[in-house]
C-alpha cells in the first residue's frame, strides 16, 4: 500500500489510488503532476488537462504560467464529467490499519478524517500517543496529567495529588495572600510618589 495511503487528506493533499473501493475510470481522475487521484482538481484552459490544486500551485512556484504539458496555463474549473466521477467515488479512511472500517464519499473525506475517532493523538499528559476514542478515558487517569487545586489554583501532576494536603494548600493560599500584599505595596507606594511630585504645583496655585 502507499505510504500516502496511511496519511490523512489534509497532510497529504492527495488520494492513493487504492484506496477507492471498487470499480471506476482511473485515468480520468489521475493527476497528471502526483499521479494520485484529484483532490480539489482545478484545469489547464489552454489543454484542459486537470490537476491537484496543490499540485499545479506548487508547479506554477517553479514555472509560472507553463503548463505540465508544455502550453500556456492559464486555470479553469475542473471539467463536470470529472468532478461527476469523484464525486462517486466511496474511499477507505486513512485510518483503516487502525482499526476503522469506514468507506467515505469524496466530498465527505476530509471531514471523516478531521473527526475520526481512529487517528493517533498524543496525551497532554505522559504524550504517549492512541486513537482518539481511547484519549478521554486514559487522561482521566494518566498520572502525569496537570490538575488545579480548586482552593488555591495549584498546578500539580495527578501523581502528586495525595501530596497536595490541606497544609500545603493553605501555605500556597498565604503565600499568594502575600504577594497580594506586596504589589499592593507597590502601588501604594508609587502613588505616594506621583502625589510628592504634585505638591509643588499645588503650593504655587494656593499662593496665587
Amino acid at each position: 500500500m502507499n505510504n500516502d495511503s496511511n496519511k490523512s487528506v489534509e497532510q497529504s493533499n492527495s488520494i492513493a489510488a487504492d484506496r477507492v473501493q471498487g470499480s471506476f475510470d482511473e485515468d480520468l481522475v489521475t493527476c497528471s503532476i502526483c499521479h494520485m487521484i484529484l483532490w480539489k482538481p482545478v484545469a489547464c484552459k489552454t489543454c484542459e488537462n486537470s490537476f491537484c490544486s496543490d499540485c499545479i500551485n506548487q508547479w506554477q512556484q517553479k514555472q509560472p504560467n507553463k503548463c505540465p504539458f508544455t502550453c500556456h496555463y492559464e486555470e479553469r474549473k475542473c471539467i463536470g464529467a470529472i468532478l461527476k466521477v469523484l464525486s462517486r467515488l466511496q474511499i477507505n479512511c486513512c485510518y483503516m490499519q487502525s482499526g476503522c472500517s469506514v468507506a467515505v464519499p469524496y466530498e465527505g473525506l476530509e471531514k471523516h478524517e478531521q473527526q475520526c475517532d481512529y487517528q493517533p493523538k498524543k496525551c497532554e499528559g505522559c504524550q504517549r500517543e492512541l486513537l482518539l476514542k481511547d484519549l478521554a478515558q486514559h487522561q482521566q487517569q494518566c498520572d502525569q496529567i496537570d490538575l488545579k487545586c480548586s482552593t488555591c489554583e495549584t498546578l500539580f501532576k495527578r501523581k502528586d495529588m495525595k501530596n497536595h494536603n490541606e497544609v500545603q494548600c493553605l501555605k500556597q493560599q498565604l503565600q499568594q495572600q502575600k504577594n497580594q500584599v506586596q504589589e499592593l505595596k507597590l502601588e501604594f507606594k508609587q502613588e505616594i510618589q506621583q502625589l510628592k511630585g504634585l505638591i509643588p504645583f499645588i503650593g504655587v496655585h494656593w499662593h496665587r
